[in-house]
């Protein structure tokens, strides 16, 4: 469908429709030029906003008719979820689209998009990049997670090489929508994480801007000079779950370094006696945590990025 709508499409031109059933809101700009195609999405977690606005930004912003390529921008894969203030799960079904792939196209809503996405889109990208955020309560810094799928690491990471996040992080998940895309049909891509707990601030919104002018450029689909930033890459993460529930008292904060045997956090009953001290088993850096008071068994608790292999 989005190919045929692309190829019927006159060069240096530019669109906004909605597609799928659940009217999902895409600009396609077909570039005056050959060149890659770049599938960009935003919104895949409701509550995960700075992705939104940038990317509406440039879309507005780009001249179809300087570019190389074209570009498919999904301006929010969870509309419901965005309109009911869902922190990132869909309210009709409680999917987690990054958990769906590649979908049902005859089950619940969050499904039947993953399915929509595999069968209509993925096939038709050439680079995949995936804007997120810290969710409700999850204090996080500025990264991105590359795939560790051999045939698309180097090519992903070639692009990681130009944006301004300073960590890079191995994904190994194959259900979320860039990683499936990674590990099944070897597309190469980037998830990117910047902001968090549920906040849009207007520097988030540039920097998620500057950085999708950076990876187009990198891409060849349009002109824009850079210079790369200083970066860390990581082959390793730890995350750790709270084991009971309780209340929370966090120890740390997002981009602190932690030694093994550094205090995380204590979990206390409703009386507030200790229950759980929770410590580093490694070296590594806090790349995202549990914020507020609550803890729940299974939550996540913390995202180490471990400084070496262990």
């Amino acid at each position: 469908m989005l190919k045929r709508l692309l190829d019927e499409m006159k060069a240096g031109t530019k669109k906004q429709i909605s597609v799928s059933a659940e009217n999902l809101p895409v600009t396609l700009i077909k570039g005056e030029y050959p060149g890659k195609t770049v599938l960009i999405s935003a919104g895949m977690h409701s509550g995960e906003y700075p992705g939104v606005p940038a990317l509406g930004n440039i879309c507005r912003q780009m001249d179809p008719q300087k570019m190389h390529g074209s570009v498919i921008a999904f301006h929010c894969l969870n509309i419901s979820g965005l309109y009911a203030h869902s922190d990132a799960l869909f309210p009709e079904d409680g999917g987690n689209l990054n958990r769906c792939f590649p979908g049902d196209e005859n089950g619940t809503v969050s499904q039947r998009i993953a399915a929509f996405m595999t069968k209509e889109v993925l096939p038709h990208a050439d680079f995949i990049i995936d804007l997120h955020s810290g969710g409700l309560g999850e204090p996080l810094t500025p990264c991105l997670f590359y795939p560790v799928q051999k045939s698309v690491k180097e090519e992903s990471l070639n692009i990681a090489a130009s944006l301004t996040l300073p960590y890079l992080l191995p994904s190994e998940s194959r259900v979320g929508m860039f990683s499936y895309a990674a590990n099944v049909m070897h597309i190469p891509g980037l998830l990117l994480e910047r902001g968090y707990s549920g906040i849009c601030e207007e520097t988030w919104i540039r920097e998620y801007e500057e950085d999708l002018r950076r990876a187009l450029s990198a891409l060849n689909v349009i002109a824009y000079e850079y210079k790369t930033m200083p970066q860390h890459l990581f082959e390793k993460v730890i995350y750790m779950e709270f084991e009971e529930q309780g209340i929370w008292q966090c120890c740390t904060h997002a981009e602190d370094e932690v030694r093994k045997g550094d205090l995380l956090g204590i979990v206390y009953d409703l009386f507030g006696n200790p229950v759980h001290e929770y410590r580093s088993d490694y070296d590594g850096i806090v790349m995202y945590h549990r914020g507020g008071i609550t803890a729940r068994t299974g939550d996540l608790l913390t995202a180490v990025a471990l400084k070496k292999e262990e």
